[in-house]
């Protein structure tokens, strides 16, 4: 789940996901938005699941943890994202 700012909509998530993964990710879906003032004024949180697939071959765990790293750093940089834990 990623706490962003309220005005960040879940298509600059899924498009930024897209753009970062290549052709691995085959999915993003947004399953969960939660506002709570715990995460500050003017922000919420989003809960997203993501599925990678490559069609010629098992993907590693090293493999899918990278592209999930990658991910993380662009959301945190470009959406100013923090991971909620």
């Amino acid at each position: 789940a990623l706490v962003i700012d309220d005005d960040v909509v879940f298509g600059e998530i899924e498009s930024m996901a897209y753009s970062v993964s290549g052709k691995l990710l085959k999915e993003v879906n947004l399953f969960d938005v939660y506002r709570d003032e715990k995460f500050g004024k003017g922000k919420k949180s989003c809960a997203l699941s993501f599925i990678f697939l490559d069609e010629n071959k098992t993907l590693t765990d090293s493999e899918v943890d990278g592209a999930i790293d990658k991910l993380i750093d662009n959301f945190q940089s470009q959406l100013k994202a923090t991971v909620r834990s």
